[in-house]
């Protein structure tokens, strides 16, 4: 009986010392997320990323928590970027790049489409005195005929060379528009949503982009984290499926000025579109 009654009176205690207070109640852990820097060239369109992930943890904040983003201060290569993905405590938590099936093995694809089908078209910056140079190409057997200039890591390149394509390499992306300048290959294959800032931001190196081909293949471009990072990627693709749902990831979208003269350019292009394989 005594038990009992020790019992009774110390649940007695626990109720009429009235409900937990805001102060006893842990907040939840702040998420701080380390992104890859936006390169010179690319901030015309790059800037896109790291708003659209802002806007996934923004949709999930009352259930996920508060969150922190800051950027990486150094450039590194996407082989890099990949590789310190892959690490315990690499450099970055997050990076959007380009699919394949080897980066899906060493890391975890958060499979929402970032691009749409933008990055699956591609086309060209020339010289400005070679604007015409393509003009009479019609086919990959004609298209061979003349260089590219692509990444050394990048998933382009490979299937470039898988459709015999020459392609002239380097693991420095700004380095890409100064040796197109300096004609060491003869084009810069660029997706649809990128080429109209790049182009802009490199005027003064008379660079153009090709008015006559377009590729097309597959080229999905997504988020990625580490593998075992379960949480964080259910997280991101929660937060964009209702940005999707919502609109808020489409209008975003169209307010990239390049992403939006992307899809002007797939509606009326009268271009000739070239399927790699």
């Amino acid at each position: 009986m005594a038990d009992i009654a020790t019992f009774f009176i110390a649940l007695l205690g626990f109720f009429s010392a009235g409900p937990l207070s805001a102060e006893s109640i842990p907040a939840p852990e702040v998420l701080r997320l380390t992104l890859p820097p936006i390169e010179a060239s690319s901030t015309g369109h790059a800037q896109y990323y790291p708003q659209l992930l802002d806007l996934a943890l923004e949709k999930t904040r009352k259930t996920h928590g508060d969150f922190e983003l800051r950027f990486y201060p150094k450039i590194l290569s996407s082989a890099r970027l990949f590789k310190e993905l892959e690490k315990r405590d690499g450099l970055v938590d997050l990076l959007w790049n380009m699919s394949s099936d080897d980066r899906e093995s060493r890391v975890r694809a958060i499979e929402i489409p970032l691009l749409k089908n933008l990055n699956s078209y591609k086309v060209f910056l020339v010289q400005a005195e070679n604007r015409d140079i393509l003009k009479h190409v019609k086919s990959m057997d004609d298209l061979a005929k003349f260089r590219a200039g692509l990444g050394t890591s990048w998933p382009d390149a490979d299937v470039f060379r898988r459709n015999k394509l020459p392609v002239v390499n380097t693991s420095n992306y700004e380095l890409l528009f100064a040796m197109l300048t300096s004609k060491r290959f003869d084009y810069f294959p660029r997706g649809l949503h990128e080429v109209w800032g790049e182009v802009a931001l490199h005027t003064d190196q008379d660079i153009v982009v090709e008015p006559y081909v377009m590729l097309h293949y597959p080229a999905p471009y997504y988020f990625f984290v580490r593998k075992n990072n379960t949480a964080l990627a259910e997280r991101i693709e929660l937060g964009l499926m209702r940005a999707i749902e919502d609109g808020s990831f489409d209008r975003l979208f169209m307010s990239i000025p390049s992403f939006k003269r992307g899809v002007e350019e797939l509606e009326r292009s009268g271009r000739r579109v070239i399927e790699l394989r």
